[in-house]
């Protein structure tokens, strides 16, 4: 229920605050350009006033500290090193995999030693967020396990809001991996690039936890020019 109301309240958020409504009181439907525009971010530039922190009056928006990686890329690191977590499903068609592939086909792909190549062929919308493919990537590096929970394959937006997925490896909600094992990652996954943090594509707003309308000064967000 206070989720519901709270929806209804003007922020009354100092407009100073990252990723705040322009207005500092409520998010127009365009604004979301705007908000994808400013990240992603370097760890190094991330705002402290963006870390969730439990009882805050409110709740910032979701930040995924993310690499987007192409799906070609990870391709080839599953085949050469992670085979094992190749998820598969029914071949649509008899013989081999069309060359060039057909669009419906872009998430198949053969793999050497397929148990059933006859009946079953590889898929990347299955191999690629799923855990038995995190879990071998914590093995291969012996990730500690207070980190293994916040690898996971997810959905980013770029600067112009055009989606793509990419390896997350933690949030402004929990914390994120130390860069000891964010190095070792980079090297399994064959990249130079250290992770940024990206805004969520759903939950990219800034939300009221508390108090209800009878507790917030109307001009409260003019008093607040430099924090929550």
């Amino acid at each position: 229920m206070i989720d519901l109301i709270e929806s209804f309240l003007p922020l009354q958020i100092s407009r100073r605050i990252p990723f705040a409504p322009a207005d500092g009181l409520e998010y127009e439907d365009e604004e979301d350009l705007r908000l994808f525009s400013m990240q992603p971010i370097e760890d190094s530039q991330f705002d402290s006033r963006l870390r969730y922190v439990n009882g805050t009056k409110f709740r910032p928006p979701l930040f995924r500290f993310a690499w987007p990686i192409d799906d070609a890329h990870m391709l080839k690191i599953i085949l050469a090193k992670f085979p094992d977590a190749i998820k598969t499903t029914s071949r649509p068609f008899k013989g081999p995999l069309p060359n060039p592939v057909p669009e419906e086909y872009q998430q198949l792909f053969e793999y050497p030693d397929n148990p059933r190549p006859e009946t079953e062929i590889g898929y990347l919308d299955l191999t690629l967020p799923s855990r038995d493919l995190v879990h071998a990537l914590a093995k291969h590096i012996d990730l500690p396990r207070k980190y293994v929970h916040l690898v996971r394959w997810v959905p980013l937006c770029d600067k112009d809001a055009e989606g793509m997925f990419g390896l997350q490896v933690g949030t402004n909600y929990h914390h994120r991996t130390s860069w000891e094992w964010i190095e070792k990652l980079k090297a399994v996954l064959e990249i130079d690039e250290d992770p940024m943090w990206y805004l969520d594509q759903e939950r990219l707003y800034w939300r009221r936890v508390i108090p209800l309308p009878e507790d917030v000064p109307s001009n409260s967000y003019f008093h607040d020019e430099d924090g929550l």
